[in-house]
């Protein structure tokens, strides 16, 4: 058993304070290399013009660690946190974080757009850009195939002449009626099992029991 003062510290306590401070050490050296790297890269870096969403999301997020980090380090050493400014800014960090994440969920597929873009993979601002082709309805397809044969067939061009769209008719006051009758179906067998049970259950009747009988 070590002293400390008024404090009595087991050989199992000191133990595991020390493993604990030597992860953090390393933990530390880690985190100094990465940062080290990070600045040198940003040194290097050319200026260009990106998502402004992504911006505030990196810029936040650095705030949010740098805090952290100061209120990890006071804490151990011993020193209380409570009233620090670092545990406000944390608080706003956090909030904008939360708000952007949700708004970089709705642009994700634009985000992975440019970002491919960016790396060569993609086609620039011509991938951006709505396809009507590729948003043309399959239904036609076979029409235009059958058109495309019989002008083969005759050995001469003809004009175009694009599909006729048919309106057609939606009866809602059909699908409310099935609706409604479904529901009075599943009511009435609802109400005919309830009735059987209660009925079971109060009635003075012996419970009849059926027995099969093999042939």
């Amino acid at each position: 058993m070590f002293q400390m003062g008024d404090i009595a510290i087991s050989e199992g306590d000191k133990q595991r304070f020390s493993d604990v401070a030597a992860e953090a050490a390393k933990t530390s050296r880690e985190a100094l290399e990465c940062a080290q790297e990070m600045i040198k890269r940003l040194a290097t870096m050319k200026q260009r013009e990106g998502i402004s969403l992504l911006e505030v999301k990196g810029r936040d997020m650095i705030a949010y660690v740098r805090d952290m980090g100061v209120l990890m380090a006071a804490m151990s050493m011993g020193e209380t946190i409570e009233g620090a400014e670092e545990v406000a800014r944390l608080v706003k960090h956090r909030t904008v974080l939360e708000k952007v994440r949700g708004l970089e969920k709705k642009m994700s597929t634009q985000i992975d757009k440019l970002a491919s873009a960016a790396a060569g993979r993609g086609g620039g601002k011509e991938q951006l850009r709505a396809k009507p082709e590729e948003m043309e309805l399959d239904s036609d397809g076979g029409e235009d195939d059958e058109e495309e044969e019989g002008e083969e067939e005759g050995g001469k061009v003809k004009k175009y002449v694009p599909p006729k769209v048919m309106a057609v008719h939606y009866d809602e006051h059909e699908d409310a009626r099935e609706e409604k009758q479904k529901a009075m179906w599943r009511r009435k067998a609802q109400q005919s099992s309830l009735v059987q049970e209660l009925k079971a259950q109060y009635s003075e009747a012996p419970e009849e029991i059926t027995i099969g009988f093999l042939e």
